[in-house]
């Protein structure tokens, strides 16, 4: 962009009422760039942006999320825009003629969309790397990649780009790049949001969720969204799994434990909880997912296999060769785990542990066959169980680490986290 260009966004941001939508799109569009420039975006939809905020400003009732300029990650559809999916096999998509139906509940309620947001193709990856359609720099961890598969949703938070972004998760995919770049990742309780027009990858697996800079932001969204937040108590009682903390990184470990420390004095009883065992539940949740996934891509797979990117070709393929009795015998264990899950959760107000168990990885180390498991390690049980999870940054650990926060019901994660926030800034 040209410095007069520059300076005359500026001067529009400056012109605008302060606190008007007008003026939080154009502080969002002066931040906003192209995942070929090392942004968030593989649109970014400007003048309609502008038109949008104009008729928010003209409502004769303000609406709740006035002011809120929102990413969409590009999976789900805005009208008038592709699904590119970040696939060269979409590069022929045509224009959706209608919102997905959580988009379109968002700019009812007065948000206004900047853009979509790139993501790993398809959204069957957990690392955001894409050389199809670009991978967006981590504005919060220089160097290192932004997690996935909602990557550029984080990447728009992160930068300011957007005030919240809509992400979708499958075994991860809104909280690993949240904790990643820094920001909150809720990925609510299965079918919290609706799915329609949202392109499907694991259906049984896949949560539409929200990513925001602070709990606030992200809770006065889900309320407007017609969910409760208000009125659940503070917590009383911390589960614990002491096998997660074992296994991280000290960096992450040290941070999880820091926020343990501080609940703990805070009054909180902190609970060792028998959790289900990781390595379950990265097998269950591998053959339901890769074989949903083959299902949900079966026609386009015989079309334009040679389309698709070398790591979800793979992984497709994959998928196509589960048999159903071994689905069927995933679904099971599935059950299973989620049992185990619940009866943990009866004892405790949430249970609190790493997001992603090693700091935010280099692009080299990134490379590594073995990254994907770890960074997978503590968010897929949420959606084999379809529990609400979020993940929220810690604080003083002076680089990006995600504290998971799993408890049973939407309202609880998101009050504790916003208790969690408050607290443990207080602490640092």
């Amino acid at each position: 962009m040209s410095a007069a260009r520059r300076r005359d966004r500026d001067a529009d941001a400056d012109a605008a009422p302060p606190g008007s939508a007008e003026a939080a799109v154009e502080r969002a569009l002066a931040r906003a760039r192209l995942v070929e420039d090392g942004g968030a975006y593989a649109a970014i939809m400007a003048s309609e942006a502008r038109r949008s905020a104009l008729a928010v400003e003209a409502a004769t009732v303000k609406p709740p999320l006035r002011g809120f300029t929102v990413g969409v990650k590009d999976l789900l559809a805005v009208r008038g825009q592709p699904i590119g999916a970040g696939s060269a096999v979409r590069s022929e998509a045509v224009p959706e003629p209608r919102d997905a139906a959580i988009v379109a509940s968002l700019r009812a309620c007065g948000a206004v969309v900047v853009g979509r947001t790139t993501l790993h193709e398809f959204a069957f990856g957990v690392t955001g790397l894409n050389l199809h359609a670009g991978t967006p720099a981590n504005p919060s961890a220089p160097g290192c990649i932004p997690g996935g598969s909602s990557s550029g949703s984080a990447v728009a938070v992160a930068s300011g780009s957007a005030r919240v972004a809509v992400g979708t998760d499958t075994g991860g995919s809104i909280r690993i790049p949240a904790a990643l770049c820094g920001v909150v990742g809720f990925k609510p309780a299965h079918d919290t949001y609706p799915a329609g027009g949202v392109l499907p990858l694991a259906p049984s697996l896949d949560t539409v969720g929200l990513l925001g800079a602070d709990v606030q932001d992200v809770a006065t969204v889900h309320e407007a969204l017609g969910g409760r937040v208000e009125g659940h108590p503070p917590p009383t009682r911390i589960g614990v799994v002491r096998a997660g903390l074992e296994g991280a990184d000290a960096a992450v470990a040290g941070a999880v434990e820091d926020a343990l420390t501080t609940v703990s004095r805070r009054g909180c009883e902190l609970v060792d909880v028998a959790w289900p065992d990781a390595d379950a539940i990265h097998a269950a949740s591998t053959t339901i997912m890769f074989a949903e996934a083959a299902a949900s891509h079966r026609d386009a797979m015989a079309a334009s296999l040679d389309a698709y990117g070398d790591d979800v070709r793979e992984r497709l393929e994959i998928g196509a060769s589960i048999t159903d009795a071994e689905y069927a015998a995933a679904d099971r264990e599935r059950a299973r785990l989620t049992d185990v899950a619940t009866s943990a959760l009866d004892g405790v107000d949430c249970v609190i542990g790493p997001t992603v168990g090693v700091p935010p990885p280099t692009g080299e180390q990134a490379a590594d066959s073995g990254i994907a498991a770890r960074l997978v390690a503590h968010t897929r049980l949420a959606n084999l169980a379809r529990l609400p999870a979020l993940s929220l940054p810690a604080p003083c650990a002076g680089q990006p680490i995600g504290l998971q926060l799993t408890a049973s019901t939407d309202r609880a994660v998101l009050s504790i986290a916003r208790w969690l926030e408050r607290e443990l800034a207080l602490a640092c």
